[in-house]
């Protein structure tokens, strides 16, 4: 399970919305817990300074804007949105990718984004 309090490194990430991949994890087979501790661990740990600094930590990260998309596995992804200047990372959301395309879409059609 991952740890609910977590001392933030003044170097690291802050990371929001801990309670999404902890939702996520409450259901999660073992590997897919791993996974989660490790992207969350990877980005309190992170400096990032621009999406190229996120884009080598994530190589495969879909990014747009401050938005990224970031597999953690075969079916499920993360959407976090990174402020650069503040060091700080939102959980957008943490759940199967194919959940997110299709409300992406649909958002996408209705002229919101998701």
């Amino acid at each position: 399970m991952l740890a609910k309090n977590v001392q933030l490194c003044d170097r690291g990430m802050r990371l929001i919305g801990r309670p999404l991949l902890l939702r996520m994890a409450e259901d999660a087979d073992e590997n897919l817990q791993d996974d989660l501790r490790a992207f969350a661990a990877e980005v309190e740990t992170a400096s990032w300074n621009s999406s190229k600094s996120l884009k080598r930590a994530f190589p495969e990260a879909r990014i747009e804007g401050r938005r990224a998309l970031v597999d953690l596995d075969e079916r499920h992804c993360a959407v976090i949105i990174v402020d650069y200047e503040r060091s700080v990372t939102v959980v957008e959301y943490a759940g199967l990718r194919a959940e997110y395309q299709t409300a992406a879409a649909t958002a996408a059609k209705s002229g919101r984004r998701k």
